[in-house]
C-alpha cells in the first residue's frame, strides 16, 4: 500500500504543476481522513465535514471556473 502511494506521489510530482500538487496533497489528506473515519467506525466532526466541503468547492472553482475568470490590471 505504501509503495503504491509512493508511485502515485512520484507521478504527481513529475506531471503536475505546483498548484496541482497542492490540490493533490489537500485532497489526499481529505480522502485519508474520510477513509480513516470509515475504517475506525467514527463519525466526522462538524469541522471536518465543513473543511471537506470547502476543499471540494475550492478545487471545483479552481479547475472548472478558473479558466473563465479574466483578471485585468492597468
Amino acid at each position: 500500500l505504501r509503495a503504491t502511494g509512493g508511485v502515485l506521489t512520484a507521478l504527481v510530482h513529475k506531471h503536475a504543476g505546483s498548484v496541482s500538487k497542492g490540490f493533490a496533497l489537500v485532497l489526499g489528506l481529505v480522502l485519508s481522513g474520510v477513509a480513516r473515519s470509515a475504517a475506525g467506525g467514527k463519525k466526522l466532526s462538524t469541522g471536518q465535514v465543513a473543511a471537506t466541503f470547502l476543499v471540494l468547492i475550492g478545487s471545483w472553482m479552481h479547475f472548472d471556473l478558473g479558466k473563465a475568470v479574466v483578471i485585468v490590471t492597468h
